[in-house]
């Protein structure tokens, strides 16, 4: 799931509830997020943009029909915008040029 929650709920901040509809679902999560939001961090928002961006780049991996560097025997591959990578320098490499 692409939550912004996520890095926050590893830290306890969550909530969770059912409803009977969904007028009544939208206005107890918008008082639960009138909480929750102010205490997600900057780090938790970086760390959400981060873990997005290396699922969409994975993605895009497979889709463009580039191995990922774990799937080959030599850790060695190329990614789909033509950049030499490794495992050491493939998130390195996902930050710098694929995280907007």
């Amino acid at each position: 799931m692409d939550c912004l929650c996520v890095p926050a709920s590893r830290r306890g901040i969550r909530d969770a509830g059912i409803a009977p509809d969904f007028q009544t679902a939208r206005a107890a999560f918008e008082r639960c997020w009138c909480e929750i939001e102010p205490q997600i961090t900057e780090a938790d928002r970086l760390e959400h943009r981060r873990a997005r961006a290396h699922t969409a780049w994975k993605y895009k991996m497979w889709e463009s029909g580039c191995k990922l560097p774990t799937q080959v025997a030599s850790g060695r591959s190329q990614c789909y915008c033509g950049a030499k990578i490794d495992n050491q320098s493939v998130s390195p490499h996902i930050d710098a040029e694929h995280t907007s």
